[in-house]
């Protein structure tokens, strides 16, 4: 499991208690209205459109996590990845006040050496919005990744945008998500 994999199984783990737990079941894949037209994308079932960051191209998501809406890399640079995920939690419009304490819980216990380096809410067009930044050192491997998830609620509904890079690609993509964040448009 990715560490992208791994945020998604604590936030469709969500009880209606406010807290932010692991999940017990499994969830099916659904199957996804996806409209393009040009960079905008607009995932009509999860009632989201975003515009693709310049420089950036949509990745094939088939048989992926069943949360997974769209993950997109930047042309030129191996490893990095944007991902945009989604789950339903029908009348949350808050996300839980212990949501960076459970994720980096989740993570340092599934990648050993996970640091959660920033946590931040946040208001993101108009919805209630966390924005954590991690940093992990795989076992074996020289390069440290970074990550930033930005965790965004609303009306009933879970968004995770994460940005996974190498170290040295970190800031220099970062802009990147935030043009994607500032693109979000909400459908009815």
């Amino acid at each position: 499991m990715t560490i992208f994999g791994a945020v998604c199984a604590v936030v469709l783990g969500f009880q209606q208690g406010g807290q932010a737990t692991l999940p017990t079941e499994k969830r099916e894949a659904l199957p996804q209205k996806v409209r393009v037209d040009g960079q905008r994308v607009a995932f009509e079932q999860q009632k989201l459109a975003v515009r693709i960051p310049l420089g950036w191209q949509r990745l094939a998501t088939v048989g992926q996590s069943s949360g997974l809406l769209a993950s997109f890399a930047p042309l030129g640079t191996s490893g990095a990845t944007l991902a945009l995920s989604f789950s339903e939690d029908p009348g949350r419009s808050r996300l839980p006040d212990n949501l960076p304490t459970t994720i980096a819980l989740a993570l340092a216990k599934r990648y050993p050496g996970f640091q959660q380096t920033t946590k931040q809410r946040l208001t993101l067009a108009g919805a209630d919005a966390w924005l954590l930044d991690g940093q992990l050192k795989q076992p074996g491997q020289s390069a440290l990744v970074r990550n930033r998830q930005v965790y965004i609620c609303h009306q009933g509904r879970i968004y995770i945008l994460t940005l996974t890079s190498k170290k040295e690609d970190f800031e220099r993509l970062a802009p990147s998500l935030e043009r994607l964040l500032k693109s979000i448009e909400w459908l009815h």
